[in-house]
Formats: structure tokens, sequence, C-alpha cells
């Protein structure tokens, strides 16, 4: 993709936003575009940083690694220059590759990963914020705790020392028209509101992460202050 495209493509994403909160009466400078790079060399990432965007999202624990290696040795964009997020599935021995990189890693779903990553935070001194995902559409083939589950997870966070919870993230089912995905962005915002009441220890629910490239339009409709969007700013995926 040339950086015309690119220019043309993040701007309409962008405009999108304005108009779709605009339209629901919230604010679009409260709503985050994570820009999903997974899969897409370094020098998109680059045509995007320099079209004045800079938060990414990587799905891969070793892609995430190289990626943020590079830009550890980039002449003029370093990693001090980008907000990275990590938005893919968590296995324990990629959790190095990925804690304390990252801004914010919105796929907690396990507590031996949950355990895991603040032993480790606790070990090295890092403050970790993260995202707990759940499975909104109750699918078998996908990451995440069924929202009945949801409340019991966060109390575990009671007993971290160095992970914080800042919100829920969800990648509910996927169908052709995106109104059909809103009743499952409907019930990551009544949990959300539900399981902030609760005044946990070292969760503040303030972040919902949920909407994509197809959906994102509804997603802030129903309160996304978060949208993943990879597709329709980079194009398709090698």
């Amino acid at each position: 993709m040339n950086s015309i495209k690119l220019k043309s493509r993040l701007g309409k994403i962008k405009e999108q936003i304005i108009e779709t909160a605009n339209s629901c009466g919230r604010n679009p400078n409260q709503i985050k575009l994570v820009a999903v790079s997974k899969k897409h060399p370094e020098t998109k990432i680059e045509e995007a940083f320099y079209l004045g965007h800079a938060i990414f999202g990587e799905s891969y624990g070793q892609e995430f690694r190289d990626k943020h290696q590079y830009f550890s040795h980039h002449d003029s964009l370093t990693n001090d220059l980008i907000e990275w997020h990590f938005v893919g599935p968590l296995q324990k021995n990629k959790v190095k590759y990925i804690l304390g990189k990252a801004s914010l890693i919105h796929s907690v779903a396990s507590e031996k990963i949950l355990n895991y990553m603040d032993q480790r935070a606790r070990r090295d001194g890092i403050h970790q914020d993260v995202l707990v995902q759940i499975n909104s559409g109750m699918e078998n083939s996908k990451h995440g705790l069924r929202p009945e589950n949801t409340l019991d997870f966060l109390r575990k966070f009671e007993s971290c020392t160095n992970l914080y919870c800042q919100g829920l993230m969800t990648l509910p089912p996927f169908f052709d028209d995106p109104e059909e995905v809103r009743t499952y962005f409907k019930i990551m915002a009544d949990l959300k509101n539900d399981l902030n009441s609760e005044n946990l220890k070292n969760v503040n629910l303030k972040h919902l992460s949920m909407g994509m490239s197809s959906d994102f339009k509804v997603a802030i409709e129903e309160g996304a202050t978060i949208i993943r969007v990879g597709t329709a700013i980079f194009g398709p995926r090698d």
C-alpha cells in the first residue's frame, strides 16, 4: 500500500469515529483507535506514524518482540514515541516479550497467566495495565471468560501487586450485518457498569475494548472506549 492510500484510509476511519461519536452524544476524544498492525511490516507502522498515528496493536508475542526491537534501534522513530497494545491470546512463554513493553495488554483471561504475569512484573519492578477478555458470544473457538464468571476473576486482582485491570475486551461473533453484533456489545457495556460498582482493589473498569473494521461504529454507539482496526487501515494481510 502506498502512503496516499494509507493516509486516505486512516483519515476515513478517524472521520467515522468523530461522526459516530457526535451522533450518539459522545466525545470522540475519549475513543482510542488502535491500528492493528499484526502481519504487516514495520514500514507500514512507520508510514502511519508519520501520518500522525502512534497507537498500534500486535497479536503475536514473537512478532511484537521483533517489531519492538526494530524500533529500539530506529534512527528517529523509537518505542517511547509509540503506544503499543497487545491484543492477541497470551501464552506463558511469550509473556516475557510483552510485559512492560505494551502500554495495555487486552487479553488476560486465565488465572495461571494472571498470576505468572504479576509475579514476573513484581520481580522486574514493572507496573502493567491490562484488560480482561470476555467471550461475549460464548464461542468454543475463542478465548475469554464467560460473562457470568467475570466477577470471580476480577476479584483475583485484589491479591495482585503489579497488575492493574483497566477494563474489559471482547471479540464477538462475526456477522455480515454489524447490527447483529450490537447485542454482544450491549452485554459488555452492562457488564462493565455492573462490575464497576463492586469497587475492587486494582480494578478500575474505565475501558471497553470492542469493535473492529466491520463493526466499530456500532461498538462506539454502545460505549467502546478502544476500537481495534486493522484491515480498514492497512488493507489485507500478507
